[in-house]
């Protein structure tokens, strides 16, 4: 399978815990071909809007550090798609890869120490993990036929899921054996998103209809948080896990980014624009775990 990154989406926002409290969240606003991506740094009430990079580029898939000062992010404003950080306010951008290929859908690992992504390797995309620094590259090998996409790490940095293209597969990669537990198939191809105490994971599925699912890592049974006549991708839960911020399209072609409170079943729209995706990453009261990657040079089989 190939996908055109480019396209791949409208409007993404990225909602990411910096503190104990609600924090705030990055988002990626663009339209191709009319409007260019721009990170923009938000409050989850809609206050306080700045725009981060404030580039022609188009700039995608934010993600923030775990101390919530900087924000690794996929542009396209050196033609190829490589990652780059920035800091929260906008300042100190450093390019982290210089590759040819396209590298993107960065995921901040929990101790900071490590950011996994998505890259080509020859004929197919692998994932890839490096430093904040943009050193140490290497690739996670994920035994799994075909494309491994949108990599996110678990809360104690043990484990990714990601997304198995072949298959239309929701996979669990564990770092230190290697083990690939495949959760479910039938799940749409956009970035799944951990519980906050690592149990589940969140994902859209067809089911005679799309439907956001919260899947028990340990047996895949899944939990419907909501279903409908539209599209429920991107989900998002809240530090605490008291709610869940998703995508819907509720009139073609415009998306909305909705926050719902999962023990009443309140929404409200977080995002109003055409075109959107949505995901909120943060911090947990988890500690990272001390087992480190068995993974692979990049490049090698």
């Amino acid at each position: 399978m190939r996908i055109d990154i480019r396209l791949a989406s409208l409007v993404l926002v990225m909602c990411v815990l910096r503190s104990a409290d609600a924090g705030r969240i990055v988002y990626t606003e663009s339209e191709p071909g009319v409007v260019p991506g721009d990170l923009f740094v938000i409050d989850p009430d809609g206050g306080r809007l700045n725009n981060v990079t404030n580039h022609p580029a188009s700039d995608s898939d934010p993600s923030w550090s775990p101390n919530g000062r900087e924000i690794v992010f996929a542009s396209d404003r050196d033609d190829n798609q490589n990652l780059f950080v920035v800091r929260a306010d906008g300042t100190s951008l450093r390019r982290l890869t210089f590759d040819i290929e396209s590298e993107f859908m960065p995921s901040w690992s929990p101790d900071g120490a490590r950011i996994a992504y998505a890259a080509m390797n020859g004929t197919q995309y692998d994932v890839f993990e490096l430093s904040p620094r943009g050193q140490n590259v290497r690739r996670i090998k994920v035994d799994a036929p075909g494309d491994v996409l949108y990599p996110v790490w678990s809360p104690d940095g043990g484990r990714l899921a990601v997304f198995l293209s072949a298959e239309n597969v929701l996979a669990i990669h564990d770092i230190e054996s290697g083990d690939l537990t495949r959760l479910v198939e039938e799940v749409s191809e956009q970035k799944p998103a951990w519980s906050r105490d690592g149990r589940q994971v969140y994902a859209e599925r067809w089911a005679n209809g799309w439907e956001l699912t919260a899947f028990d890592v340990d047996g895949g049974i899944g939990r419907r948080i909501v279903t409908g006549p539209w599209t429920y991708f991107n989900p998002a839960p809240a530090p605490g896990g008291a709610e869940i911020a998703f995508t819907t399209t509720i009139v073609k072609p415009q998306d909305v980014i909705k926050v719902r409170d999962l023990a009443t079943g309140r929404e409200r729209i977080l995002v109003d624009s055409p075109h959107g995706k949505c995901s909120w990453n943060g911090r947990t009261p988890h500690a990272p775990s001390n087992r480190r990657a068995n993974a692979r040079s990049r490049g090698d089989g």
